[in-house]
């Protein structure tokens, strides 16, 4: 970029020297008027790309923050809903060890009542037998 209004620069002055002659004053003038509004157009383009490259970066880097923040966000929930799911899991088995207990009860108490069922028979049959 430098090097080309170095060299357009440099024949200006070679024109305005007359070394070119005199209608290449003129034409150099116009060639170096053109090259600076087009390195001013690239360079007006170049600062448009370059703030819309800042702008990207600084919306990916948001994205990339509010994406962190979902993240970690979900990483919490997964962990509150891993210890609610222990904490049921917890109290299931203790149901079920209840559940177990009392049938275990249910039992020993129908062998009770069927033993003094059997006892309660024999003795009504002894009473009937000695009543005889």
């Amino acid at each position: 970029l430098l090097t080309r209004i170095s060299a357009l620069l440099a024949e200006l002055r070679e024109a305005r020297e007359g070394r070119g002659g005199g209608g290449n004053d003129a034409a150099a003038r116009r060639r170096l008027e053109e090259e600076a509004r087009r390195l001013r157009n690239e360079s007006a383009e170049r600062q448009r790309r370059l703030v819309d490259a800042e702008r990207l970066q600084k919306k990916a880097q948001m994205d990339a923050k509010r994406q962190k923040q979902e993240t970690d966000a979900s990483e919490a929930a997964q962990a509150r809903l891993s210890q609610e799911l222990r904490d049921v899991e917890s109290s299931r088995d203790a149901s079920a060890a209840q559940v177990v207990e009392s049938r275990a009860q249910l039992l020993r108490e129908h062998k009770a009542r069927h033993a003094l069922t059997l006892r309660r028979e024999r003795l009504e049959g002894a009473v009937l037998r000695l009543q005889a």
